[in-house]
């Protein structure tokens, strides 16, 4: 956990993918975590219905000066690069999975002013995305 004063930080992310159909997903991170730190988990399922294109957006997330806002973008049936434009996220290396072409990059920054936060990039060429954005607001 960050010493108090200090700015809050994505530290680290985590993925899995089923290879079949099973009742149980597990993902592990890098580094194990220890008391203090802020578990977030986001699942998503395919429902059979996507649109491809070449560009991903998140949409927007109302947030206060000063609050951490972590995105992400993941794509799946393809396995290549993506980029992410937007000045002022820190980029956490992208993690591909094995079996199922799955990808995912997740990013943060403090919110510099209120306003509407999100996140945007792109991948050559089109393939099936999700993005998203969560603002984490101050307990204080």
């Amino acid at each position: 956990m960050p010493p108090l004063g200090t700015a809050p930080a994505l530290v680290q992310s985590a993925g899995a993918t089923e290879t079949a159909p099973a009742p149980l997903l597990t993902a592990s991170f890098p580094v194990a975590t220890v008391p203090g730190h802020l578990l977030v988990l986001s699942a998503s399922a395919y429902t059979g219905t996507s649109n491809t294109s070449t560009s991903a957006n998140s949409g927007g997330a109302a947030a206060s000066t000063g609050e951490l806002v972590i995105g992400f973008m993941a794509g799946h049936a393809t396995t290549q690069a993506m980029s992410v434009p937007f000045i002022g996220y820190t980029l956490q290396p992208q993690l591909t999975s094995t079996g199922d072409a799955v990808s995912l990059l997740t990013g943060y920054r403090v919110a510099g002013a209120s306003g509407a936060q999100s996140l945007a990039g792109g991948f050559p060429p089109s393939m099936y995305w999700a993005a998203g954005v969560v603002v984490f607001h101050s307990a204080h």
